[in-house]
């Protein structure tokens, strides 16, 4: 029983990366009411799944780099292309159209220093 405990934070933290991922899709599909709440979902995930890793004490190397792909795509990928999607038809200039993209460049940058920072090891406040 234990040990399926320990699993709960990454299947939450995959519940995370499902919104993003079928965000970016209803994005595609010119859904940004759909992607809009699947973003809602993803971040409420977000929280929940360090709320289990802390309250079952179920920290791992897997989780904490799971989580920030899953951030990555939820908070970097999906806003990115949602700013693109509605910026596309009102850019006055062609390489305009790219800055929303930016977005997801910062947001890597970000995890990817989180995730060297021995300092938040097991909380981020």
């Amino acid at each position: 029983m234990k040990k399926i405990l320990l699993h709960i934070p990454n299947t939450i933290t995959s519940l995370n990366l499902l919104c993003g991922a079928l965000g970016l899709a209803f994005v595609f599909r010119g859904r940004m009411d759909v992607a809009f709440w699947l973003l809602i979902t993803a971040s409420v995930f977000d929280f929940l799944d360090g709320f289990a890793a802390r309250l079952l004490n179920a920290y791992s190397p897997v989780g904490k780099e799971l989580d920030s792909l899953a951030d990555a795509i939820s908070f970097g990928l999906l806003p990115a292309f949602m700013l693109y999607a509605v910026y596309l038809p009102a850019a006055p200039r062609l390489w305009l159209t790219f800055l929303p993209l930016i977005v997801a460049v910062f947001t890597a940058i970000r995890l990817a220093k989180f995730n060297v920072d021995d300092r938040q090891a097991e909380s981020f406040l």
